[in-house]
């Protein structure tokens, strides 16, 4: 859907796109917001019903909105699935919100990929990893725009959120489409491409889908022992592999500290014609003392030959103490028990994690099944195999949506994971819900 009334740029065009998002506004049958149009009483108790009913949603307990209150590490998000700017401004700034809890440290990685625009004449990448202290509940991450005198009409870039860490989860938007608007193009082809619409989240979700020729890491997440000596982390080239392209990859320090608990790493991962990977390797520390798990991340920078950052291009490695756990095999369990989308999203992002080891490499198999939603009208029936290499933690499968016309307050998908190879098992929850919101 897009607002015929809502001009592109303007003041409140992303405060209507982030209420839409949210299903706090609708807009009127003929496809027009009223943005100067008075509001009656009946209108204002639906959105205030609606915002109440978003609250809950995202953890707020409905009897005491007092600060007091723990509500868990919560949820973090895009603020909208829509942004843009124009390309003679120099850079935008991208707003990351922590909801429903604010309890603890956590992170989560965004990064840049797909989309019409390309990384060095339109933008400049900024992917990378987000902390969020105890009691934050807002970040923020700049993208550089860079102007030109071509008249190339609008171009679009897509973002994503990923690899949540510290018990936060991944809320919705998880994903969002920025677009540059041109300053060269007519002022009615920058007017036809409003920012503030679920058309735009849709094509977020399907240019995401369709994107090629990105790399991206093997794994959501790596996890290595600190008596293993070392880890090899895999780098993939997806879509075509025709012609000579490359890659630099980085570590850096998260709670680990180089020269303590690993060997700082980086370089350049060369790919000739018909290379569909590369590896690099990180040198692990082992000790005798009692110090917990520590992290190290792990980035993806400068690709060349036309080939774009995928997802995931920043991730964590995690080296588990070995003084306080115990590492094998592992076992497999959904990264949340509750996904949440709306019908628009286009599609659902769906993480696994595999905890307690990651020795050897290990299958899993994934479904989904009707609850009150029903495939080939909700959603599209999706199942396959999972495959973990050695060190890989943190896998992913999509379950696309399917939007109707049908006035559905909410449905369900049902998950599950079942028949983990190689020793491993089923942790929990094995089983997990989407829900679907009109």
């Amino acid at each position: 859907m897009q607002f015929s009334d809502v001009v592109a740029g303007s003041y409140y065009d992303q405060a209507v796109g982030e209420l839409f998002d949210a299903g706090i506004i609708k807009g009127y049958p003929d496809g027009t917001y009223g943005p100067g149009r008075n509001v009656s009483r009946a209108e204002l108790a639906v959105m205030l019903q609606r915002l109440r009913n978003e609250l809950l949603g995202e953890g707020v307990a409905s009897s005491s909105f007092s600060s007091s209150v723990d509500l868990g590490a919560g949820s973090v998000r895009f603020t909208t699935s829509a942004f843009s700017v124009r390309e003679n401004v120099s850079s935008i700034t991208v707003s990351v919100v922590r909801t429903g809890g604010n309890t603890g440290v956590v992170s989560v990685a965004y990064a840049l990929s797909g989309g019409t625009a390309s990384d060095g004449p339109d933008y400049t990448w900024g992917g990378g990893i987000l902390n969020f202290a105890d009691g934050e509940s807002s970040k923020t991450f700049t993208i550089t725009i860079r102007d030109d005198t071509l008249a190339e009409g609008n171009e679009t870039v897509q973002l994503s959120l990923s690899n949540p860490l510290g018990g936060v989860t991944l809320g919705s938007p998880s994903t969002a489409t920025l677009t540059i608007t041109d300053d060269e193009a007519s002022s009615s082809s920058s007017s036809s491409s409003s920012s503030s619409s679920s058309s735009s989240s849709s094509s977020s979700s399907s240019s995401s889908t369709a994107s090629t020729n990105s790399f991206g890491f093997s794994a959501y997440a790596y996890e290595a022992a600190e008596t293993d000596g070392s880890i090899t982390i895999t780098v993939r080239r997806l879509g075509s592999t025709s012609g000579g392209v490359s890659v630099n990859y980085a570590t850096s320090d998260g709670t680990g500290t180089a020269g303590t608990d690993y060997t700082a790493s980086n370089g350049t991962l060369t790919f000739a014609s018909g290379d569909a990977s590369k590896t690099f390797t990180v040198s692990l520390t082992d000790d005798n003392a009692i110090e917990g798990n520590k992290t190290v991340n792990l980035t993806l920078s400068s690709p060349t030959g036309g080939v774009a950052l995928g997802s995931p291009s920043a991730v964590v490695l995690t080296i588990a103490d070995n003084e306080i756990v115990t590492f094998g095999a592992g076992s497999y369990k959904f990264s949340q028990a509750t996904y949440q989308a709306t019908e628009e999203s286009g599609s659902v992002t769906v993480y696994v994690q595999r905890v307690g080891g990651t020795v050897g490499s290990s299958d899993l198999q994934y479904a989904t099944s009707n609850g009150s939603a029903v495939a080939g009208t909700d959603y599209v029936a999706t199942s396959g195999t999972l495959t973990f290499l050695p060190g890989e933690s943190k896998k992913a499968f999509s379950v696309p949506l399917l939007s109707d016309i049908l006035s559905d307050p909410e449905e369900q998908v049902n998950l599950t994971i079942s028949n983990p190879t190689a020793s491993a098992t089923l942790g929990s929850p094995s089983t997990a819900v989407i829900t679907i919101y009109e």
